[in-house]
């Protein structure tokens, strides 16, 4: 069955953006939020689906009851049925969903933050504004140092895809780390936090603990 009701798909739409805290504005986004839902909710919703819903896609069709009830479930509602009785008595505008997650606004210029994906992957990251981040360090990963990127977001147990990824100076492209499980870990080093300090993470690069 089909769903017409545009109102409350746009209010349902809206406090998915709420919930996850970036606007879906380009395809990282939607692979991003498809890889959260299916995580979450055990239920997969394609990439081409979103896109369709948000707009990003011109081919609009109304959804079906099913696909609103797993963005529902994704939201901590039963189905589509129950977020329409409930939306405003029960209303989340926010959860995590991961371990950790880390959100590039919480950043200054100089942060620098560590991440780890399986197997045995490592990568320092040196924070430069506006969402972008260059690579300083990296332990058994196609990343190399001086290569840059830009992402609003990082959450364990979530790929991480790398917007603009400039690669050695080749043209940007949309690369992502941590396919398979997600990233391991999320730690931020604030640039008061840095001087004098060398954190031990790349001194064993085959360590299993990542």
């Amino acid at each position: 069955m089909k769903v017409t009701d545009k109102k409350n798909i746009n209010e349902l739409l809206d406090m998915i953006e709420m919930s996850v805290h970036r606007k879906m504005k380009t395809s990282p986004d939607f692979e991003y939020l498809s890889e959260a839902i299916a995580r979450r909710c055990k239920s997969k919703l394609s990439v081409s689906t979103l896109k369709r819903l948000w707009g990003y896609d011109r081919r609009y069709h109304n959804p079906y009851y099913n696909t609103l009830s797993i963005l529902s479930r994704f939201l901590g509602f039963k189905e589509w049925d129950d977020f329409l009785h409930n939306k405003n008595l029960n209303s989340p505008t926010s959860f995590s969903y991961t371990a950790s997650s880390l959100f590039s606004t919480e950043l200054e210029v100089g942060d620098q933050v560590w991440i780890a994906w399986k197997p045995n992957r490592l990568c320092l990251l040196a924070y430069l504004g506006d969402n972008r981040f260059e690579v300083c360090d990296a332990a058994n990963t196609k990343l190399r140092v001086g290569d840059s990127f830009t992402c609003s977001h990082f959450s364990e147990g979530i790929p991480l895809y790398l917007d603009g990824y400039v690669h050695q100076g080749r043209d940007p492209v949309t690369f992502v780390v941590g396919y398979a499980g997600g990233l391991t870990m999320v730690r931020v080093m604030k640039l008061k936090e840095q001087e004098g300090v060398r954190p031990q993470l790349l001194a064993d690069k085959t360590s299993s603990q990542y």
